[in-house]
């Protein structure tokens, strides 16, 4: 219509040469002890970052593992010597939800920020701990019956701990 030229314009279609891509080049190193006589063969940079950290000079990875192993571990065993009577453990759970109940009236309070109530109430729930070891016997039972702390024992945790210790 307007601008002339308009139809149906055929269009040169060029062909495209084909693009080469580069083959994968395969590097191979070898990782040796010193005090071996044969290295290990390996493929590429990060296989050989990996295949270094297992190699005796390297401690690292065995040493995060044992330390995974044993703090997994250690729950169990400590549980199981309790079972045996040979320690004596502190009323974990009853000290958790009294630490609990005193955070969250500390934040009802103002006393302070609400995003700062988990590490607040890990140093009160250490020296709550600090508390009951330095005397085990009847802790909990005085602990609840001042009259600071005794909105905080209503848990049911706390007060079963209360009843076990009673009998």
């Amino acid at each position: 219509m307007f601008g002339g030229g308009g139809g149906a314009r055929a269009r040169k279609v060029v062909a495209k040469k084909p693009v080469k891509r580069a083959a994968k080049k395969v590097v191979k190193r070898s990782v040796s002890r010193p005090d071996a006589g044969e290295g290990i063969e390996v493929d590429g940079y990060l296989a050989k970052s990996t295949a270094e950290l297992f190699t005796p000079e390297n401690r690292v990875p065995a040493a995060v593992g044992a330390f995974f192993v044993v703090g997994q571990l250690s729950q169990p065993f400590v549980v199981g010597l309790e079972r045996l009577g040979l320690i004596k453990l502190p009323p974990l759970n009853a000290l958790t939800s009294i630490a609990n109940a005193a955070m969250e009236a500390e934040i009802e309070a103002g006393g302070i920020p609400k995003v700062m109530g988990t590490a607040w109430v890990q140093g009160f729930y250490r020296d709550l701990i600090g508390q009951y070891n330095a005397a085990p016997d009847g802790f909990l039972q005085a602990y609840c019956d001042d009259a600071a702390h005794a909105a905080w024992c209503t848990a049911d945790t706390v007060v079963a701990a209360l009843q076990a210790a009673s009998q």
